[in-house]
């Protein structure tokens, strides 16, 4: 019974397995006990008596060659004894931790009856399981070398050695140990920049985790020797395992030959021919490498153990009929089916059987808990969680949590299929066993479509349903998955799988239509860098297909030229395989910089900012984009902070560090006009809008327009300050003050202590002469850190303060020496951190110092904002002098949104829908309006939908009608939109009024700062609305790049610009577009009709027009109209695809 594991090593099994043939007949208690004797005999040192007595069941796993066995040391023995090892598992394509252990939880008397009888639910049960009903354990006793417990499993190996440092790493034996990086398609997945021959050969060392890894076994074959002699045997080795490759090719070329021969074979066909035709075939789609580990022997005992497994559960009894017991999951094939699927698929005598057989042990397992199968859905929601938050969507498996299925699979949890589900499916397509990603390519679609009878439309619902794994695979993929569709399986069983096991799908090696669309991408795709790719960063053939949608110029790159860069990242960034993984997801351009290039950004960081590698590796996650920027771009940022912001070094690399961003925000166009904006709004020198700065970076990436200028105009005006430089000396105090929301933090306070100060003055009596307003603004002067707090402390505070008879609100709310400390000051007229100046300096009075001179491009932000006029909200109550025209006002506010957002979480590239709001200010005649809008465009949300527009308070929603949704691009059509409403409805009204004594003046305002940029240059619209059509080499000279234009919106935005500004444009009727009469080129025969004896139109931030609580309300009201309107434009889009034609 003491038989130690490493004597009984590789017979195990083969024992097993030749005494339940011989007992297959016997039906009581006696058998399972021969049986759990046998399994145990060879793990076990205690007593049968003692497990039987003790209700064990035991749970085998193999084991590595006993020479690769050593004594671990105290450190790598869990608590409970046993020894943590760490492997990779090509079936799951983790790194699982498990720890072996000599049998399974207890169980009571009747054990046995339990366990056989979840074996045979397990196996014969339908598609869904109730949680109450599901078992907690795993069901199948696994015959296995060796018993182990998974513990947890990983996507990294460097993840699965920082959680178990002490763990040991177990041979995997399909990895050659010697230059296996030489041959990409041997490296093992989510290794990172180790190389993956390592796998074989070493374990981490616990004393020494710079160095990490060491040298498992034979370090003598790698030492070196001045008389060459390890040299001589490193070369023996090699040739040993060459001559063992070959025989294992000859080998298996004669077993599929024979398989192949015994099924279809004409008897005048050549042997030798068909011999060489399938080697040669073996080699092209397996290749050398992978028969170096295996002999002969090896195929021929993994051929033996897959025909058991494949024929395991077929009933048969004497007579060749019947039904016998099942003894471990498998699969109830005939041996000539067996046959053929091996003969099809000869890569399979290659795996590791263990793993293929947990492959079938998951597929028949039972369904788990609801919750691990809901948050497989790949639907997103268009809900928000609360006011200001971004909807969640997690479409992506990098944005929501990973599951563990290893774990899961061992607690005895699968995909629920049946015995017959998993035969029908393995029967039609053997691939759903395939291990590696170059395994997995399947039958043409001729296959599904004649032999499998799956229709079309039954691979669109597929593709719909399932496109969260789907997208970028291969169109054989789609339809297998249709298939599996057909015979039952459900949606959910099928993500499951997906989800569970990446080598099933592989990409596609040739562009689609939306690749090819952007230039650059290449029609055939390399599989070998893809794969390769996809194995480095562990991530599926959506992600893939959405790196190259969004940088084309992937397709050309290859292993020898992507491993590289790879490999600096790691190293010069000290970045995590996830780390890396999320930069290029966000940012694959990445994989087009040079090392040389690279090499030039980091040192600038390192010399120039002065950051750590942290903290540059930090900043990189946030802004990826930053590694992209010319050094000059780069400098000039920093060159800002340090020289009109009168930073010192520390605190400029501090401010970058925290608000990366920084770097890709314009000089002129941002950075510097914000700036002048505090500087004369709250009366401050440049050196506290530095100091301001340096305590909340985020200020300097805020929006000026929607966010900084709306707080100070409301707390201007709420707190009655008397002047800007109350302001300024508030914002000083307390800068956070700036991030708050009026909305949700900043009123909420003010009306909170108003309610608290009314109600104390009812309670104390005290003289209502002196209004609780005006209380309530000097506490928020005299402490302006309490509006920076959030709403459920300082409500407790004052809650706290009501209970306590012994002071007043104006003395709880007081400051206090609590709280935040400052942590920059100004010395010499420079921000320094304290912690660099030490604190008997940072408390020396007049710390502001001279402050110095405004450079000119600060001077000529500060007059530009200095000298700018009235709003045209002002204008609009005005008449021109002289003009005898009566002023007509059209306002319209406009926004655009997308959906799902954008967030550093998701890969680019993922398809988004568009949504547009326009709000009417003035209140215009309802038919008019109505036939106005619906006839401009068809993109218009109807009324009777939720959300709908609403034409008697003036909202139009619509969905975006052109491709490449983008936040910019609908703010743009939006405004396209909006003038031709304007211009059909003047038309209209012309036919009943006379215009021409009207001064009609449109009014266009939005909270997009391209919008601005773009309408600025009225040069530019003016040139684009006297082209009679957009030609692809026109002229043009505008803002930025022409590929950041836009012009596909912008054309006819100018054109229908220029038509209302002239004031007679060429008709253009409702009822011509709508009969289609009504183009540019219709009109010679109509007659002019008067739209106004003057017309104008403007842009305007809504900041511009509004300002204060009304301008945030405003800009928040467009922005949640039209992110309405995009997730109508988006679950329509997502009905549409799954309607069934």
């Amino acid at each position: 019974v003491g038989i130690s594991t490493g004597a009984m090593a590789g017979v195990s099994y083969a024992t097993a397995n030749r005494q339940c043939k011989m007992k297959r007949r016997q039906r009581g208690r006696y058998h399972r006990l021969v049986l759990i004797w046998l399994l145990v005999a060879s793990h076990s040192s205690s007593s049968v008596g003692a497990f039987i007595e003790s209700g064990l069941a035991p749970v085998h796993r193999h084991a590595s060659s006993s020479r690769h066995r050593h004594q671990v040391s105290a450190a790598t023995a869990p608590p409970d004894g046993g020894t943590l090892c760490i492997k990779f598992s090509r079936c799951y394509q983790r790194f699982v931790a498990y720890r072996p252990q000599r049998g399974r939880p207890g169980r009571g008397s009747n054990a046995d009856t339990i366990f056989n009888n979840n074996i045979h639910n397990a196996m014969t049960t339908t598609t869904t399981t109730s949680t109450s009903q599901q078992p907690k354990r795993r069901l199948f006793c696994r015959f296995d070398d060796e018993c182990k417990e998974v513990v947890q499993s990983f996507l990294y190996l460097d993840e699965a050695l920082e959680q178990y440092p002490s763990a040991r790493l177990v041979k995997l034996p399909e990895v050659s140990d010697r230059d296996d990086d030489a041959d990409y398609n041997q490296i093992v997945s989510g290794m990172g920049n180790r190389p993956s021959s390592s796998v074989a050969r070493i374990v981490l060392d616990p004393s020494n985790r710079d160095v990490g890894l060491v040298m498992e076994d034979d370090e003598e074959d790698f030492e070196e020797h001045s008389d060459g002699l390890s040299q001589t045997k490193q070369q023996h080795i090699h040739q040993n395992i060459t001559r063992e490759g070959l025989e294992a090719l000859e080998y298996l070329t004669s077993l599929t030959a024979s398989l192949v021969a015994s099924q279809s074979w004409d008897k005048g066909d050549d042997m030798d021919t068909l011999r060489r035709n399938i080697a040669s075939t073996l080699q092209e789609r397996i290749g050398m490498k992978r028969f170096m580990e295996h002999s002969p022997q090896s195929l021929q005992t993994n051929y033996n153990r897959l025909m058991d497994l494949l024929t395991r559960s077929r009933a048969r009894n004497e007579n060749g009929g019947g039904s016998d017991e099942i003894i471990g999951p498998g699969l109830a094939l005939r041996e000539s089916e067996a046959r053929n699927i091996i003969s099809y698929f000869p890569e399979i005598c290659l795996y590791d059987f263990h793993e293929v057989e947990e492959r079938v042990q998951f597929f028949l397992s039972p369904l788990p808990s609801e919750d691990v199968v809901g948050s497989l859905s790949d639907a997103p929601t268009s809900k928000r969680k609360r006011r200001g938050r971004r909807p969640s969507n997690s479409t992506s498996s990098t944005a929501g949590k990973e599951i563990d299925w290893a774990r899961i699979s061992w607690e005895g949890f699968g995909a629920g299929l049946t015995i017959e589900q998993a035969t029908q499916a393995v029967r039609a397509i053997p691939n759903l066993l395939s291990l590696r990603h170059t395994d997995s390519r399947k039958p043409n679609l001729l296959y599904y479509m004649q032999e499998l009878k799956v229709l079309a439309d039954i691979s669109i619902l597929t593709e719909r349903n399932l496109e969260k794994y789907l997208l970028g695979t291969e169109p054989s993929d789609v339809w297998a998955f249709a298939y599996l569709h057909t015979i039952g399986l459900q949606w959910s069983q099928l993500r499951i799988i997906l989800d569970a096991f990446p080598t099933l799908t592989c990409i596609g090696t040739e562009a689609n239509w939306e690749l090819r669309q952007n230039r650059g991408t290449q029609k055939a795709l390399d599989e070998i860098s893809l794969v390769y790719l996809r194995k480095r960063l562990q991530i599926g053939p959506r992600d893939m297909f959405l790196m190259l949608k969004t940088h084309p110029q992937l397709s050309w790159y290859n292993v020898k030229q992507m491993k590289p860069k790879l490999d600096a990242f790691q190293d010069k960034l000290c970045l995590t395989c996830r780390d890396l993984r999320k930069l290029l997801l966000r940012q694959p351009s990445l994989l087009g910089l040079s090392e040389t290039a690279l090499d030039e950004k980091l040192g600038f960081f390192f010399d120039e900012v002065g950051m750590t590698v942290e903290e540059i590796r930090q900043a990189l996650l946030k802004q990826p984009s930053m590694l992209q920027y010319s050094i000059d771009t780069l400098r000039s940022k920093l060159d800002f902070l340090r020289n009109e912001l009168c930073m010192s070094q520390m605190v400029a690399c501090r401010v970058l560090h925290a608000a990366p961003a920084i770097f890709g925000i314009s000089l002129a166009e941002n950075l510097s006009p914000k700036v002048a904006t505090l500087m004369i709004r709250c009366r401050l020198s440049a050196e506290e809008v530095g100091l301001i700065a340096a305590a909340v970076p985020s200020i300097l990436v805020l929006s000026s327009k929607r966010k900084i200028e709306p707080c100070l105009s409301y707390l201007s005006v709420a707190l009655r300050l008397p002047d800007e430089a109350s302001l300024g000396t508030m914002i000083k105090a307390t800068p956070r003050i700036l991030i708050q929301s009026i909305n949700s933090a900043l009123e909420p306070k003010l009306q909170m202590l108003g309610e608290a100060l009314e109600e104390e003055r009812i309670q104390g009596g005290e003289d209502p002469s002196r209004t609780d307003d005006l209380r309530v603004s000097e506490l928020f002067v005299t402490n302006p850190a309490l509006l920076a707090t959030t709403n459920v402390i300082l409500a407790k505070r004052i809650g706290a303060c009501m209970k306590s008879p012994d002071s007043t609100l104006a003395e709880a709310m007081s400051p206090s020496s609590k709280g935040r400390r400052p942590k920059f000051t100004i010395v010499n007229g420079k921000v320094q951190a304290i912690e660099e100046i030490g604190d008997a300096i940072a408390n020396i009075g007049g710390t502001i110092g001279d402050g110095g001179l405004m450079s000119e491009s600060m001077a000529a932000a500060v007059s530009s904002l200095m000298s700018s006029g009235p709003s045209i909200s002002d204008l609009i109550s005005m008449s021109p002098a002289g003009s005898g025209l009566t002023p007509l006002a059209i306002t319209a506010f406009i926004s655009g949104q997308v959906f799902p957002p954008d967030t550093p979480e998701k890969p680019r590239g993922l398809d988004r829908m568009g949504g547009m709001a326009i709000q009417i200010a003035q209140k215009l005649s309802v038919p008019q309006f109505k036939a106005a809008a619906e006839s401009s465009t068809s993109a218009v949300i109807p009324e009777t939908d939720e959300p709908g527009s609403n034409y008697e308070s003036g909202l139009i929603l619509l969905k975006f009608p052109h491709l490449r949704a983008s936040r910019h691009r609908c703010e743009l059509c939006a405004c396209e939109i909006t003038l031709k409403i304007i211009l059909l409805f003047l038309r209209e009204s012309a036919s009943s009024y006379d215009l021409s004594k009207y001064d009609v003046r449109i009014e266009i305002c939005t909270d997009s700062n391209y919008v601005m940029k773009m309408v600025k240059d009225k040069d530019l619209m003016q040139r684009l609305g006297d082209c009679s059509s957009l030609e692809e080499n026109f002229d043009y000279h505008g803002p930025g790049p022409k590929s950041h234009a836009n012009l596909d919106i912008l054309f006819p935005l100018s054109q229908y610009y220029v038509d209302l500004i002239t004031g007679r444009p060429r008709p253009i009727t409702v009822a011509a577009i709508a009969d289609g009469s009504g183009s540019k080129g219709n009109n010679e025969n109509s007659d002019d009709v008067c739209i106004g004896g003057s017309v104008s139109v403007s842009f305007k931030h809504i900041s511009d027009v509004c300002s204060g609580k009304v301008a945030e309300q405003t800009t928040y009201q467009m922005f949640k109209y039209a992110r309405q309107a995009a997730m109508w434009s988006y679950d329509r889009d997502a009905r549409k695809k799954l309607r069934l034609k």
